[in-house]
């Protein structure tokens, strides 16, 4: 597994967000050179995500998007375009519910790229509480 080093984006003041994006175009482009990236594993829809998304699949390195599907508020957020357009570029969609599978195939997603996984944060939680011997259940 490749590790992206942290990063801070050194930005004029005053630096306006096409500026700021040209910024992590850059630093993505960076991390994804050279080849040993096999597969970028998208987590959030930041605009860092994004960038790397956009140049992952320029690359040919698939990507795989977690908690895919998942809309917020009005459609036109900087949140909702960034999700819409990571979805839209990943080889396989991974979402928690089905109600973003719904709103995947809804956007003209296939069905083939979309897979209902469950939810990262209780299953962590049902993990960690089953080593200790405590049901999820029981727990709630």
């Amino acid at each position: 597994m490749v590790r992206l080093k942290n990063y801070a984006v050194t930005v004029v003041e005053g630096a306006n967000h096409p500026e700021r994006m040209v910024e992590h175009m850059r630093y993505a482009a960076e991390c994804l050179a050279g080849g040993r990236v096999r597969c970028l594993l998208a987590l959030n829809d930041s605009d860092a995500t994004l960038a790397l998304a956009l140049i992952a699949n320029k690359r040919g390195i698939p990507i795989v998007c977690v908690e895919a599907g998942k809309r917020y508020g009005s459609g036109d957020s900087d949140s909702n375009v960034n999700q819409l357009l990571i979805d839209r570029l990943a080889h396989l969609l991974l979402v928690s519910d089905p109600l973003a599978k719904t709103n995947l195939l809804l956007e003209g997603i296939p069905r083939e790229r979309v897979e209902e996984v469950g939810t990262l944060r209780s299953d962590a939680l049902a993990r960690l509480l089953a080593k200790r011997g405590v049901s999820l259940a029981r727990a709630a």
